[in-house]
């Protein structure tokens, strides 16, 4: 019942928002932050005006004055946290929109290779639960993230199965593309998450910064069941009748996959409730009917 517990908190406790990351001090991290609807001389002066570190450029790849703020590395230490949150409120004031615009995070890329396959394939296994946390308190995914964000399950297990035998191989496609929802950055040594809804909120980017740290370091010392990701893997069906892959826009809540994840990466519960109450803003009604079920097979056993 640990786990239910855990659900009901998450639906109905008041927490406050987060306003640190849980991760050691010395982890470097960076931001690519996607706005839309920003003039870009006065945003860029009220970037640098709060950090002249910040760079800050118009992106044509975004609709009506298109805007990307890159960070420069950062580590949790009270003052770039401090910067981060600053930035933050300057720009939800500025009232962005955000209908083209993904959220970047670039870490240290320090796994070998099998670590970087693994990687994909846990991402893989986790695929519907992250993209459904990266929706942060929207309603749904953008429709633009084949574009920006776009799901790698169907894409990459047909290049595992294409060059299992030669991992370099089977990762290239995902090298320095700016198109997938994860993506190795060779030049700079990096991994990039790209979540699919942008936003300029800094709660919700601690929570990012958090969970993906958190999946690196699960990937890293081994905590996943390798064997059930390896299975999923090579169950894979996910093929239209004309060969090409599917890409899932509609993911619904799997909530032992949703716990499972949770437990995995995590290991401090306040993190745990972080992760959960996020992907159970648009996910109520499931994780209710999960709780039901759960308590109706308990009565029958």
């Amino acid at each position: 019942m640990k786990d239910i517990n855990l659900i009901k908190a998450a639906l109905y406790d008041d927490l406050e928002k987060r306003k640190t990351i849980n991760i050691p001090d010395n982890v470097d991290f960076g931001l690519e932050i996607e706005l839309e609807g920003l003039e870009y001389e006065r945003t860029m002066r009220r970037v640098k005006f709060i950090d002249n570190r910040f760079a800050c450029k118009g992106d044509k790849s975004l609709d009506d004055f298109g805007v990307e703020i890159a960070t420069p590395v950062m580590h949790n230490q009270k003052d770039d946290i401090f910067t981060l949150k600053k930035l933050s409120r300057s720009l939800v004031k500025s009232q962005p929109r955000f209908d083209n615009c993904s959220l970047q995070l670039n870490f240290n890329d320090n796994l070998s290779m099998e670590e970087k396959v693994e990687l994909f394939k846990v991402y893989c296994y986790f695929e519907g639960i992250i993209y459904l946390f990266s929706k942060g308190t929207d309603q749904k995914l953008r429709t633009s993230i084949n574009m920006y964000a776009k799901p790698i399950y169907s894409e990459f297990i047909i290049e595992h199965f294409k060059y299992e035998e030669y991992p370099d191989l089977m990762l290239e496609k995902f090298c320095n593309m700016k198109m997938y929802g994860l993506n190795l950055k060779t030049k700079k040594n990096l991994i990039e998450f790209r979540t699919p809804n942008g936003t300029a909120s800094y709660e919700l980017w601690f929570n990012y910064i958090n969970t993906f740290y958190h999946l690196l370091n699960a990937v890293k010392s081994k905590k996943y069941d390798k064997e059930l990701v390896n299975r999923y893997i090579n169950d894979f069906k996910d093929i239209r009748r004309d060969g090409h892959p599917l890409v899932r826009l509609d993911y619904e809540i799997d909530m032992e996959k949703c716990l499972q994840f949770t437990n995995l990466i995590f290991d401090d519960e306040l993190d745990k409730l972080y992760f959960l109450k996020q992907i159970l803003l648009t996910q109520e009604k499931p994780a209710l009917n999960y709780i039901q079920d759960v308590k109706e097979k308990k009565l029958l056993f």
